[in-house]
């Protein structure tokens, strides 16, 4: 036996674990709820994966003068996907090409229990930066459980930096969020300094459906503004945002009167609530 076949066959046994623990791996990630939440989009990749491509392939063999055998051959060798579809579909997220829920691998495998400790364990980061980067990393798992938000929300607290506090709340303020989570939100976004990412994440929250909670959150935290001019680009996105009844429009307007001490950016407000 020469020294590179010994090689070969003494790390054969360390190959064959690491394929089972990637696949193994694979699988932890793999959300079942998936094929009940999204059934269309799961016949529609099969019809691809297990139609389209072979029949793509037979054609195109067939046309460059082959064999109808060689070309049933290439397109059967073609009805699958490899793991490699994993990566690809990662990097077109990265991309922002596919939508963060568009993918079978998501973190349902972690209890809302077992997510809200990770929170609470990134909470004690240092880093502004690495801590908003954490969070907002666990926003997509978090939005849906009370107990994750409520550690999420506890851990952005934590974070110092105005930015870095508007970023990892941003990533916690997406579509599907219930309104609840919506007031709570914006609840702690009064505590952010900055005035430009207060009513930057306000102009953001401003695009969601706001009920009568979250919309009296969203007037607490813009009269929490130190500048007019933000207090009034956050007033201005909230009329654009949403159909408001005769009693929010009015109490808009007495907090334009009250709040905006620049008369131009009051004039602005009520340009835009006749507009609407």
């Amino acid at each position: 036996m020469t020294a590179s076949t010994y090689a070969a066959s003494e790390t054969l046994p360390l190959r064959d674990a690491f394929a089972v623990l990637f696949f193994v791996s694979v699988g932890m990630m793999f959300d079942p709820h998936f094929l009940i939440e999204k059934p269309w989009m799961i016949a529609v990749a099969l019809g691809i994966v297990l139609i389209g491509k072979p029949l793509a392939a037979l054609g195109i063999v067939t046309l460059l003068g082959h064999p109808l055998r060689t070309g049933l051959t290439v397109a059967l060798g073609l009805a699958q996907i490899g793991e490699f579809s994993f990566i690809l579909a990662d990097e077109a997220k990265t991309l922002h090409l596919l939508p963060e829920d568009l993918t079978l691998a998501r973190h349902p495998d972690l209890s809302p229990a077992t997510l809200a400790r990770i929170i609470a364990a990134g909470g004690k980061i240092a880093s502004s930066s690495e801590k908003a980067s954490l969070l907002s990393e666990c926003a997509p798992a978090a939005v849906s459980s009370p107990e994750t938000r409520r550690a999420y929300l506890a851990a952005a607290q934590t974070i110092e930096s105005s930015s870095e506090n508007r970023r990892a709340l941003s990533a916690l303020l997406r579509p599907g969020i219930p309104a609840d989570g919506v007031a709570a939100i914006l609840a702690a976004a009064k505590r952010i300094d900055s005035s430009s990412q207060k009513s930057e994440l306000l102009v953001q929250a401003a695009t969601l459906p706001l009920d009568p909670a979250a919309f009296s959150a969203y007037i607490d935290c813009a009269a929490a503004i130190d500048s007019s001019s933000e207090k009034g680009r956050a007033i201005r996105a909230l009329l654009a945002g949403g159909t408001w009844s005769p009693e929010q429009r009015k109490r808009i307007l007495d907090f334009a009167e009250r709040e905006i001490s620049s008369s131009s950016e009051r004039e602005s407000v009520l340009h835009a609530a006749i507009a609407r």
